[in-house]
């Protein structure tokens, strides 16, 4: 399991992320989530799985007007890849 993890804007070890008890998908239940694929250190059709996201969010009215960063969130999961040490074999991404 990785050691490193991406929330709120920070990169975190795993054990000290923690949400609000204000966040929607705790109060709510709700939430989107997609995972991508990687394969020695590249994402596995990654636009597929940002447009799936993406509409996801607008489905649940949770997105913004502008949509998602797509590229921030690409460059987002290679630095998670990076960062676990996560470049050679099969890996995972999960973005929520």
């Amino acid at each position: 399991m990785s050691n490193i993890v991406y929330l709120n804007g920070e990169y975190l070890p795993r054990a000290e992320a923690r949400i609000s008890v204000d966040d929607r998908g705790f109060v709510f239940g709700d939430g989107v989530y997609e995972v991508t694929r990687a394969l020695d250190g590249r994402l596995y059709e990654a636009e597929a799985h940002l447009e799936r996201l993406e509409r996801g969010l607008r489905g649940l009215e949770m997105g913004t007007r502008e949509g998602i960063d797509g590229d921030g969130l690409l460059e987002t999961s290679e630095r998670l890849l990076r960062e676990n040490d996560l470049l050679q074999g099969h890996a995972s991404v999960y973005s929520r």
